[in-house]
């Protein structure tokens, strides 16, 4: 640190040292009193510059900077903006410091203090790359732009504002004119131009009232789906529940019917095994009428429940099947547990149906 003040220092000195402050003491008498105003600024300005370094050795940038400014002030020599530069540079201040890097180098020969013509030039190489740029360019002229916060001009703008890394807020604003604000985040060395279209507060005004029409407009659009969404939902569980209800119905009528059936069947295979089993002439006799009847009427009614009971089981399971898919708004298929599986048992063969209701 002291090495780097050290040589800030130096340069202090031979900026004081070089002919820009050494001037003839005698001049000639026309323009004495012009010399003598600029001798004793440039005293001022020295003494400044001499306790300025002082300074910036102490590690006091502040006050360094300070006394480099009124110098600057006193008497604006081009190569006070190194001493200035360097400062900012100490104070971490980088779009400052590379301001008055850029200025020495623009105003200052690079053969009068080549050492300091190259590390200005470097600093300003390096200082660019730390920083981002954003050209604001507006539809009217004399709109003031707002930096974060503070005033940087009107447009149109000189040159590119400067930002260091990070989000920012714009604001391009005239009298008699919508204000416009920009948010923006920018990124070491991005290049951004913002185009600003400033409109009168009258044209803001019926921009605004046609926004809350199209405003207006776009909710009752939205309530008028959303209660079309419900009535759906409604209708949707309303058939669900009819659905669900007529699938139980049904399947209770088929499990009846299949219990019916059983009955029948039963009763139809007793009967039939009286017959059967009798004697030889008990056909001819009336004896085996009463059992022959009844095993038919029984067979009859076997083949009438049994029927009941497969439509009414494979229509209740259908119903509730249709019922399941109906759940979501969009359809979806069966489930895959659901199969028939066929069944054998002593008395005869049939299936039963698996699947989730």
């Amino acid at each position: 640190m002291r090495t780097r003040h050290a040589f800030v220092a130096l340069i202090g000195t031979l900026l004081l040292r070089d002919s820009a402050w050494a001037q003839p003491r005698d001049p000639s008498p026309p323009a004495a009193q012009s010399s003598n105003a600029e001798a004793i600024a440039k005293e001022r300005a020295r003494a400044l510059v001499a306790e300025g370094i002082q300074k910036l050795d102490q590690g006091i940038y502040l006050d360094a900077l300070d006394l480099f400014q009124k110098a600057y002030a006193a008497f604006p020599s081009p190569k006070l903006h190194f001493n200035i530069a360097q400062t900012y540079y100490e104070l971490g201040r980088p779009l400052e410091a590379l301001h008055h890097y850029e200025l020495f180098v623009r105003d200052v020969p690079e053969k009068e203090m080549p050492d300091k013509w190259l590390l200005a030039n470097q600093r300003v190489f390096q200082l660019q790359g730390r920083i981002a740029s954003v050209a604001v360019q507006a539809s009217v002229s004399g709109a003031t732009v707002t930096a974060d916060g503070a005033a940087v001009g009107a447009t149109p703008l000189p040159a590119p504002l400067r930002f260091l890394p990070g989000p920012h807020v714009l604001i391009v604003s005239k009298p008699g004119y919508e204000q416009q604000v920009i948010e923006i985040k920018l990124e070491a060395e991005q290049a951004v131009t913002k185009r600003v279209q400033l409109i009168t507060q009258a044209e803001a005004m019926a921009q605004r009232q046609e926004f809350k029409k199209a405003e207006a407009l776009r909710r009752a659009a939205e309530e008028r789906l959303r209660r079309e969404r419900q009535e759906a939902v409604r209708r949707r569980t309303k058939t669900r529940r009819i659905l669900r209800t007529s699938g139980w119905v049904a399947l209770g009528a088929g499990t009846l019917g299949a219990v019916a059936a059983g009955t029948f069947g039963g009763l139809n295979l007793y009967e039939s095994s009286k017959v059967e089993d009798g004697p030889r002439d008990w056909l001819w006799r009336g004896d085996a009428r009463p059992h022959y009847q009844r095993a038919e009427t029984y067979r009859t009614l076997f083949y009438g429940a049994t029927a009941v009971g497969v439509i009414g089981l494979g229509t209740g399971v259908g119903l509730l099947l249709y019922a399941g898919r109906e759940e979501t708004a969009e359809p979806r298929p069966s489930p895959a547990t659901t199969m028939f599986v066929p069944m054998l048992g002593p008395t005869g063969t049939g299936f039963a149906v698996t699947g989730r209701f």
